[in-house]
């Protein structure tokens, strides 16, 4: 599997992931086994680390450990939803329980990964992942074709309802 996905979707754009996890070894594996896949990656060791570089950087998709001394993995899901709700959150975890899997996805989190992980199924979640990413995206364009190829029936709607006074 050492093809890059954003080849195999004949995509050009780059994907920006941000990993997060307060053990070193598992976030710098993580940053070394993507960018060798080819993704654009920012890696950061805590909570209050992760939310400065989510609100100053340009992130599609945020893989983040749950439990964190700081901030936890659950915080910075939910301000992440709140600030842009294309970006993708995937949370991996050490300890996983059906509750805390459970709460993630009702928040909004894309899937929940247990530790340890086959980098085979990082590879299945990340690419449904760049896919839901995308698709939201394209929603979003779509949506505001809709209203700009609405405008001018607004405006003449408009129009007539001002001329009827």
């Amino acid at each position: 599997m050492g093809m890059n996905i954003d080849k195999a979707l004949n995509k050009d754009t780059t994907i920006n992931i941000l990993v997060v996890d307060d053990d070193c070894q598992i976030t710098d594996m993580l940053k070394d086994y993507l960018v060798g896949r080819g993704y654009a990656v920012t890696a950061v060791y805590g909570g209050r680390e992760a939310l400065d570089a989510f609100f100053t950087g340009n992130f599609h998709i945020v893989i983040v450990d749950m439990k964190m001394p700081d901030v936890d993995g659950m915080a910075i899901l939910k301000s992440v939803r709140k600030t842009d709700q294309a970006a993708v959150v995937i949370m991996i975890t050490g300890y996983a329980s059906t509750d805390s899997a459970v709460e993630a996805i009702n928040f909004g989190a894309y899937d929940y990964i247990a530790k340890p992980f086959k980098w085979e199924h990082l590879d299945v979640v990340l690419r449904r992942a760049i896919e839901r990413y995308r698709s939201k995206k394209q929603i979003a364009v779509y949506r505001g074709l809709v209203w700009i190829s609405a405008l001018p029936i607004l405006i003449l709607i408009g129009l007539l309802v001002f001329r009827s006074f």
